[in-house]
C-alpha cells in the first residue's frame, strides 16, 4: 500500500511538471540576430533578466538560429504537450532583419502615439547584469552611432515598440534599443527601479496575454543623462535601469569635464614650458597631483598640442564624438602677457572675474585645428567657475560647453532669470550642442535636500531653449535624497512629464500604504530647503555643518512623528516596512546632528551662575557627551554599513572637520567659577572629563587643558596681537579719515577677499563692545581679516574674539586657526579648528578657538572670516586677541 501510495505521488508530481506547469507559464522567447550588436545582446539580456522575475512569466534569450527545434526538441514538446506557437516571442532588433512573414508584425490601421521610453548606457551597458560578461567579440557586430544629418554629434535614438498578437518587436539603433527594452519593461508592464537594489524595484503582476495590441514610438530628450557618485554595483544597474548613461562608461557620449591637466602632464615642461602658466615671473611646473593651475591658453602652441591629443584620441576611438579639453578645478591663471592681453579686466559675473575671453580663445583655436583632419567631431568644455559667461566673440560650433551652476538656487527669482539668460545666450553664441551641469548632491548633507521642483522647472527650461546634454555631481545620500534622483532620471528621459503625477507614481508604487505620510515628510523636507533666503551661492551648505540651521529641533520633532505614522500605516507589509525603516534611519542621523548643533547654539554660557544654572549646564554638558557618542555609534553601526546611508565614500564630519567641541571651551570659566562658589569643582572636573572622552583624538583634553590653567590662577599667556582692539589706527592716524572706508586692513592686519568682488570690511565707532573702534563687514562675499605668526613647538593657542552679528542663509561668521609648512603649504590634513556663530541675530558674544599646531607647522594664520553676507547683513569685531600658552604640563 505505501509503495502504492508513494507511485502515486511520484506519478501526480511528474504529470504536474510536464503538462500543467509548462501550459500555466507564459513562456516568452527573446530572440536576437545570430549576430547581435552588443546593444542588441545587452537588450535581449536585460529583458530575459527582468521577465524571469514575473510570476508565471518563463523567459529565456535565444539567437534567430536557435529559434527552430531540432527533431528531438520537437519530440520532448509532443511529449510535454506544448504547443511552441502558442509562446510569445520578443524580436529584439532591426524587424527587416528577421527572416519573418511581414504579417506577423502588421499593425492594426490607428493613430501610433510618441512615447516618453527610456536611455540607457553606451556599449558598456549591461556589463552588471548576469549573462553579459565574457561575451565573445565574433557574437555581436561593431556599433556605428551614425550621424543625423539636421543634429550633428546627435545620434538617431528613435525607437520602436510593436505588439501583433503573440509577437513584441523591439527596435533601435545602438543603445536605443535598450531604451526601447526599458521602456517595454516601465510604460507597458509595470516594472519600476525608484532606488537601487531589490528594495528599489517593483516587479508587476503582470500577464502578456492580457497585453493589448500596440504601436509605439520613442525619443531621449535630452540626448546624454549622467550623474556621477554612483560608486557601487546596485546604483550603476539603477542608472542602467532609468536609462542614464552609467558613471565611468569608456563610450559617454559627451565629453566635457575637467581634462587639462591629463592633457599637459609635467612631463612635457621641459620640451614646451610655454604652455605652462607664469605665476610671480616664473613658469609654474606642476606637480602629477596638482589641479589648481590652469596652463598657458593664450599660447598657440597650448591649442596644438591639445588638438592633437584630441585627434589621437578620435582615431584610437573612431566612435566618440567628443573629447575633453575641460579647464582644471582651480581658480589661478596664468599671468604672462598673451593671457592677460585675452582677459576682459573689470568684467566680473556671478561675483566673481570673467575668464571667458581667455578660456574660450583656447578651446575655439582647439576646435578649429581640429576640424581640419575631424568635421564631425567635438570638443568638450567646461563654461565653469570664472569662465561661465558667454564670451564676447563666436563660439566655435564644435565646442560643447557645459553650463555649470547650482540651480537649486532658483528658489531666487534674480538668480533664476540669471540663469535662464544664460543658457538663452549659450544658446545663441555659435556651439551645436549645449549642456547643463548642476548639482544634486546628497552625500556631503546629513538633511534632506529636496528640490523637486525648481529641479523640474530647470530642466524643462533647459531642454525648451534647445540644450541637450545634462550631467549633475548626484553622490546620493540614498535614506535622505527621497524621490530626487527617480525624479531626475524620468524627467531628463522626458522633459514634457508632469512631476507631480511621477511623484504621485513613486509615492505610492514604493511606499504603497504608507505613501501618505512618507509624500508629507518629503513635502516638508522640500519646504525646508527651498525657504532658505539670502544671497544665492554655489554651493550652499556644502559639508557645512550650519546646514542645521533648517532642521531645529522643533522642525525634527514633527519630520519624526511623520515618519512614525508611516511606520505605523507599512506595518510589518513587506517591501514597505523596509522602505520606510530605510528612510527612519537615514532620518535619525538628521536628528543627532541637530541636537548636537542646536545644543552648542542655544545653551551660550553665562558668568556668574546661580546654583540652579550651574546645575542645569552640568546636566546639559553630560547629555551633551552622551547625544556626541550616540551619533558616532550610530554613523559606525548604521550608516557605514549600507551605500544606502553612505555611499559617497566620505564622512560629512571628516569633511567639515568636525567640531562637537565647538564653542565648549567657553563653558570652561563660569563652570569654575560656579564650582569653586557651590562647592561643585569635583562635579565639574568629573563632567569636563566626560566631554573629553566623547572627543576624536585631536582635541582630547583641551578642555580640561583650559580648565586646569584656570583652576591653578596660571597665566592666560602671551597676547601675540599689538593691535588686538584696533585703537592703534586713530592713535597712528590722528583722525577720523580712515572710518568707513572699506578695504583698508586695520594696523598689523591683513585683509583679503575673493576676486572681482568688492571688499565689505571698514573700521567703525558704531556698535563696539567697549568703545573705540571696531571693525564692521557689510556685503562681504567671501573676506578674511588676518594676522600671521611664527609657531612655537608644542605650545598652545587661544584665538578669540567678540562679535556681534547678522547672519542671513548660508552666510557664515567665524575665527579660524590654520597652519602653514616650512614650504609655506597649507597643512590641509591639519584639524580644523573653527568657532562660528549661529545663523540669525547675534548680540555681542565671544568666538573663541583653542588649538595645538601639528608637528610640521612653522606659521599660523588667525582669522576672522565673513561669507555670502545678505544686503541686510553685517558682523562687527572687537577686542580681539591671540594668546600662545607654554605646552601642556
Amino acid at each position: 500500500m505505501y509503495l502504492m501510495y508513494r507511485e502515486k505521488r511520484l506519478g501526480l508530481l511528474v504529470f504536474g511538471v510536464l503538462f500543467v506547469s509548462p501550459l500555466a507559464a507564459e513562456r516568452v522567447a527573446i530572440v536576437t540576430l545570430d549576430s547581435p550588436t552588443f546593444e542588441e545582446y545587452a537588450a535581449a539580456v536585460h529583458l530575459e533578466h527582468h521577465l524571469g522575475k514575473v510570476e508565471g512569466i518563463e523567459a529565456w534569450l535565444l539567437l534567430e538560429e536557435e529559434l527552430e527545434p531540432s527533431l528531438w526538441r520537437r519530440a520532448l514538446d509532443r511529449v510535454r504537450g506544448r504547443n511552441r506557437e502558442r509562446d510569445f516571442r520578443i524580436w529584439v532588433g532591426k524587424e527587416e532583419a528577421f527572416e519573418v512573414p511581414d504579417s506577423r508584425f502588421k499593425v492594426p490601421e490607428k493613430e501610433k502615439s510618441r512615447e516618453s521610453s527610456t536611455e540607457d548606457s553606451n556599449a558598456s551597458v549591461g556589463a552588471d547584469v548576469p549573462g553579459v560578461d565574457g561575451l565573445s567579440d565574433h557574437r555581436y557586430r561593431e556599433t556605428n552611432f551614425g550621424s543625423d544629418p539636421e543634429e550633428r554629434g546627435m545620434p538617431d535614438n528613435d525607437y520602436t515598440i510593436r505588439k501583433w498578437g503573440r509577437d513584441i518587436h523591439i527596435q533601435g539603433e545602438g543603445t536605443a534599443v535598450i531604451h526601447a527594452a526599458y521602456a517595454f519593461l516601465e510604460d507597458h508592464l509595470g516594472f519600476r527601479w525608484f532606488f537601487p537594489g531589490e528594495l528599489g524595484e517593483v516587479v508587476p503582476e503582470v500577464s502578456l496575454r492580457e497585453l493589448s495590441d500596440f504601436e509605439t514610438e520613442g525619443r531621449e530628450g535630452f540626448r546624454s543623462r549622467q550623474f556621477s557618485g554612483l560608486r557601487v554595483r546596485e546604483s550603476r544597474e539603477w542608472a542602467v535601469n532609468n536609462r542614464l548613461e552609467p558613471p565611468g562608461d569608456p563610450n559617454r557620449r559627451y565629453r566635457f569635464h575637467h581634462n587639462v591637466r591629463r592633457i599637459f602632464t609635467p612631463d612635457l615642461f621641459d620640451e614646451h614650458p610655454g604652455i605652462f602658466p607664469v605665476w610671480d615671473g616664473e613658469r609654474y611646473r606642476p606637480p602629477w597631483n596638482d589641479p589648481n593651475w590652469q596652463p598657458c591658453f593664450g599660447h598657440p602652441k597650448t591649442a596644438e598640442i591639445a588638438a592633437k591629443a584630441a585627434r589621437e584620441y578620435f582615431d584610437a576611438n573612431p566612435q566618440a564624438i567628443s573629447f575633453s579639453v575641460g579647464m582644471n578645478d582651480g581658480n589661478r591663471i596664468c599671468e604672462c602677457d598673451l593671457c592677460q592681453g585675452l582677459v576682459a579686466h573689470g568684467r566680473t559675473f556671478r561675483d566673481k572675474p570673467d575668464y571667458s575671453d581667455l578660456v574660450f580663445t583656447f578651446t575655439n583655436r582647439v576646435a578649429e585645428l581640429l576640424e581640419e583632419t575631424h568635421p564631425d567631431k567635438y570638443v568638450g568644455a567646461l563654461a565653469y567657475h570664472w569662465a561661465e559667461n558667454t564670451p564676447l566673440f563666436p563660439v566655435h560650433p564644435q565646442v560643447i560647453p557645459y553650463l555649470t551652476a547650482d540651480r537649486t538656487q532658483w528658489v531666487d527669482e534674480r538668480f533664476r532669470a540669471e540663469d535662464q539668460d544664460l543658457m538663452e545666450r549659450w544658446m545663441d553664441a555659435g556651439p551645436e550642442i549645449v549642456g547643463i551641469y548642476d548639482y544634486y548632491y546628497g552625500g556631503s548633507f546629513v538633511i534632506p535636500r529636496v528640490f523637486n521642483a525648481v529641479m523640474a522647472k530647470s530642466i524643462r527650461h533647459a531642454h525648451k531653449t534647445g540644450i541637450r546634454g545634462f550631467y549633475a555631481e548626484l553622490y546620493p545620500r540614498w535614506s535622505l535624497d527621497g524621490p530626487k534622483p527617480w525624479l531626475a532620471a524620468q524627467l531628463l528621459w522626458d522633459p514634457e512629464a508632469d512631476p507631480t503625477e511621477l511623484l504621485d507614481d513613486y509615492y505610492k508604487g514604493f511606499f504603497g500604504p504608507a505613501a501618505a505620510p512618507m509624500q508629507e515628510f518629503f513635502e516638508l523636507a522640500e519646504r525646508r530647503w527651498t525657504s532658505q533666503r539670502g544671497r544665492p551661492y554655489w554651493l550652499r551648505y556644502y559639508f557645512q555643518v550650519a546646514q542645521l540651521e533648517l532642521y531645529p529641533p522643533d522642525v525634527c520633532e514633527e519630520a519624526r512623528k511623520i515618519l512614525d505614522a508611516a511606520v505605523e500605516a507599512a506595518g510589518d507589509r513587506e517591501p514597505y516596512c523596509s522602505r520606510v525603516g530605510l528612510f527612519t534611519e537615514g532620518f535619525r542621523l538628521t536628528e543627532l546632528y541637530s541636537r548636537y548643533y542646536h545644543f552648542i547654539h542655544e545653551v551660550p554660557p553665562e558668568r556668574n551662575l546661580s546654583e540652579e544654572q550651574g546645575w542645569s549646564f552640568l546636566v546639559d554638558l553630560m547629555l551633551y557627551a552622551e547625544d556626541f557618542e550616540t551619533l558616532v555609534r550610530w554613523k559606525d553601526n548604521v550608516m557605514d554599513r549600507s551605500f544606502l546611508h553612505r555611499e559617497s565614500g566620505e564622512h560629512f564630519y571628516e569633511r567639515i572637520g568636525f567640531k562637537p567641541e565647538m564653542r565648549l571651551t567657553q563653558w570652561v570659566e563660569p563652570l569654575l567659577e560656579w564650582g569653586r562658589e557651590y562647592d561643585a569643582e569635583r562635579l565639574v572636573k568629573v563632567a569636563l572629563d566626560r566631554l573629553d572622552a566623547a572627543l576624536p583624538a585631536a582635541r582630547a583634553n583641551l578642555v580640561r587643558e583650559i580648565y586646569e590653567r584656570k583652576r591653578s590662577n596660571r597665566s592666560a599667556g602671551t597676547d601675540l596681537l599689538g593691535n588686538g582692539n584696533f585703537g592703534a589706527d586713530r592713535f597712528l592716524a590722528g583722525k577720523d579719515e580712515y572710518l568707513g572706508v572699506r578695504g583698508r586692513p586695520p594696523h598689523d592686519w591683513n585683509l583679503w577677499w575673493r576676486s572681482g568682488t568688492q571688499s565689505g570690511f571698514f573700521l567703525s565707532t558704531e556698535d563696539t563692545h567697549r568703545g573705540g573702534l571696531g571693525l564692521r563687514a557689510e556685503d562681504a562675499i567671501e573676506e578674511y581679516v588676518y594676522v600671521n605668526a611664527p609657531v612655537t613647538a608644542e605650545a598652545v593657542y587661544r584665538f578669540s574674539a567678540h562679535a556681534k552679528a547678522r547672519i542671513s542663509n548660508g552666510g557664515r561668521v567665524l575665527a579660524r586657526l590654520l597652519w602653514w609648512d616650512a614650504n609655506g603649504q597649507l597643512i590641509e590634513t591639519a584639524y580644523d579648528f573653527v568657532d562660528q556663530l549661529p545663523e540669525g541675530e547675534n548680540d555681542w558674544t565671544r568666538l573663541e578657538v583653542v588649538g595645538e599646531p601639528p608637528e610640521q607647522a612653522v606659521t599660523m594664520m588667525a582669522a576672522l572670516a565673513v561669507e555670502n553676507q545678505d544686503e541686510h547683513d553685517f558682523a562687527v569685531f572687537d577686542e580681539v586677541r591671540l594668546e600662545e600658552w607654554e605646552g601642556r604640563n
